[in-house]
């Protein structure tokens, strides 16, 4: 597995490669929230649900700091249009 991310706006970008998607996902993600709460005080942070993140979550909810919940909205995303009243799968899995 590949992932590009830009460590600073303008700056180069980072290749990982990696069969550890998850740790290095979750670290990636964790350090953004430390860093967005050190900047700001707070993190708002929107997630997508269902089964391809859920080994990122997991990692993220033994490793990320409990501190640090008290700081952090997180928002779920889907980017399926349903109506209202549909029962949310993507939450599925994401229970803290």
């Amino acid at each position: 597995m590949i992932v590009l991310h830009p460590r600073q706006p303008g700056a180069a970008s980072s290749l990982h490669v990696t069969t550890a998607v998850a740790g290095v996902a979750g670290a990636m993600i964790a350090a953004a929230i430390a860093d967005t709460i050190r900047r700001r005080g707070r993190c708002r942070i929107g997630l997508a649900g269902g089964s391809t993140p859920a080994a990122t979550f997991a990692w993220l909810k033994e490793n990320l700091p409990r501190s640090t919940y008290a700081q952090l909205w997180v928002t779920w995303v889907d980017e399926r249009h349903l109506p209202a009243e549909t029962v949310r799968p993507a939450e599925a899995g994401t229970q803290a």
